[in-house]
């Protein structure tokens, strides 16, 4: 291990050192180490060490008058204390840059080539110097990297990875960006320094530490096969194999790799947005792209986000009347509707627990009628998703009321979708769910719907015997005959409801065999009320029978 005397350094009066300080001051720098990744950066800055330096010097002992507290510094900096510290316990950070800058050119003899010693310096002058002029200004650090400046420098690295894949002579044109991504790093964690108040800038500045790796590594390899193959190689060759394999592989796994910074960046600004508000349409942009992120499929790094910053319970937030501008809840909404499609296993029971069924069927009170197909939509893709629960969740708030109310609207379209979210209820809800569509004589009101079409036809009860649980049956299988059904005569949507009705509850999943026996008797008491037409209760009557 080399060793950094710092004796001698700078004028020290004798009054400062005391016979308890005669140990003398060193830094311990490991040369084989250092020295080695000094060659593989080729005397780029060394990051990680600029890390541990900063958080050694800063974690806890800042303050916004730009001192630092003497007694919590570190043993490396005591030879500096001494000449610097008054009687308040605290270092002026003008007056320790100077300190710094006489012992580095001393210390620096030392160290020889690793190099690091300088790196470390620099970086710390560097956060000297922003501290003192920018103390009484928190606002104005905030804005020297601002979100949009690191998502602008990726973006232009993503295109630089597209292109590299087409030539590697793009090689210096990544670097460059790479450097302005370290530079927009430095700032961050200079903002960070000064605002530890804002929690979510630390994981911020570690996930560009960690792409920042991942960018260089991927360099390095580029530049190794352009080594051993030369560049005037992969220039003549564009047809070759081995070039476009290598070169594309790394491209894309640089592409890949920026995409995912930039999804999870765009989790976190949602989270920012539900907790500190925005401008409407930047919000909306905002919550429109985190939608198609995960409209795009499972991604882990993206649940680990979500999961992390507490997304689901601030954008349900969102949902709460009167708590944002429709445009905001509606992209709220449906981000929630896709967020559900994206891990239902996670995520349905997240949004049950953050009321996101409470605030839509409180919606549903106050909106205009196109404000309520928006929100009757994402009930029924919710119902989709969760099944049963979601289905006793909306009969626990008293939403069946609410969604049976708009079979009397009206607006058809509203008529439509609540048909169709009554049978998902029928389809996956259980025995008290249905008992209280049958108290809401839910079956005269598809009767009345069923007998303004000027043709009516019954389906089948062939049909009705094939979906069968034991033929495994689903609700999608059930949905496709039925508007396979539709489709192929030009029948009006709301033809045979009442038949539809029964074959959901014949093979629902939400009920026992014996339940099923009992609520047909019902609805068979209830149909012969309803119907005057004899025939039509006779064909009905023989459907009940023959469906499971």
């Amino acid at each position: 291990m080399g060793l950094l005397q710092s004796e001698g350094s700078m004028n020290v009066p004798d009054t400062a050192m005391t016979a308890q300080d005669s140990t003398p001051d060193v830094l311990e720098v490991p040369e084989d180490n250092t020295r080695r990744k000094n060659e593989e950066t080729d005397g780029k800055p060394d990051i990680a060490g600029n890390v541990a330096l900063e958080d050694a010097l800063l974690d806890g002992h800042e303050r916004p008058d730009g001192l630092l507290n003497v007694s919590d510094c570190s043993d490396d900096w005591k030879h500096v204390r001494r000449v610097h510290s008054d009687l308040s316990g605290v270092v002026n950070l003008g007056d320790l840059s100077d300190a710094l800058m006489n012992n580095a050119h001393s210390s620096q003899r030392g160290v020889g080539k690793t190099g690091i010693w300088d790196a470390k310096f620099k970086l710390w002058q560097s956060m000297v110097g922003k501290t003192n002029s920018t103390s009484t200004s928190h606002k104005n650090v905030y804005s020297l990297a601002s979100g949009s400046d690191v998502s602008k420098a990726v973006l232009d690295l993503v295109d630089a990875a597209q292109n590299l894949q087409k030539n590697p002579a793009n090689i210096a044109i990544v670097n460059n960006l790479i450097d302005k991504l370290k530079d927009l790093l430095l700032l961050e964690r200079q903002t960070y320094a000064l605002m530890r108040q804002n929690s979510g800038s630390r994981k911020k500045i570690e996930s560009m530490f960690n792409l920042i790796q991942f960018l260089e590594s991927q360099v390095r390899r580029l530049e190794n096969a352009v080594q051993r193959q030369g560049l005037s190689y992969y220039l003549a060759s564009i047809s070759s194999k081995i070039r476009g394999n290598e070169v594309g592989r790394i491209g894309r796994s640089m592409e890949t790799e920026l995409q995912s910074w930039l999804d999870q960046e765009c989790v976190r600004e949602v989270a920012d947005i539900a907790i500190k508000g925005s401008d409407e349409e930047e919000a909306v942009r905002i919550i429109t792209s985190f939608e198609k992120i995960v409209q795009k499929g499972y991604n882990p790094l993206i649940q680990d986000t979500i999961l992390s910053v507490g997304l689901v319970e601030k954008i349900v937030g969102l949902l709460v009347p009167g708590a944002a501008p429709w445009k905001v809840t509606e992209a709220a909404a449906l981000a929630l509707s896709a967020l559900l499609d994206f891990n239902k296993n996670i995520f349905v029971s997240l949004v049950l627990m953050a009321k996101m069924v409470e605030n839509v069927l409180q919606l549903m009170d106050l909106e205009s009628d196109d404000h309520v197909l928006t929100l009757i939509s994402v009930m029924k893709n919710m119902l989709l998703v969760g099944e049963t629960i979601v289905a006793d969740e909306i009969y626990a708030k008293d939403g069946i009321p609410k969604i049976v109310e708009l079979l009397d609207h009206d607006v058809q379209d509203l008529q439509l979708e609540a048909v169709e979210c009554i049978f998902m209820l029928v389809y996956y809800g259980r025995v008290e769910v249905v008992n209280e569509l049958f108290q809401l004589d839910v079956i005269k009101k598809l009767a009345l719907l069923q007998q303004k079409n000027a043709e009516k036809r019954h389906l089948p009860a062939s049909v009705m015997c094939e979906m069968t649980p034991a033929a495994g049956a689903s609700y999608h299988l059930v949905l496709t005959k039925l508007q396979e059904d539709i489709d192929g005569t030009g029948l009006h949507p709301f033809a045979d409801a009442v038949s539809k009705f029964i074959l959901h509850l014949s093979v629902g999943t939400g009920l026992r065999r014996r339940e099923k026996r009992a609520l047909k008797q019902e609805f068979l008491r209830q149909i012969r009320e309803v119907l005057e037409d004899d025939t039509e209760v006779a064909d009905i009557t023989a459907e009940v029978l023959w469906a499971p």
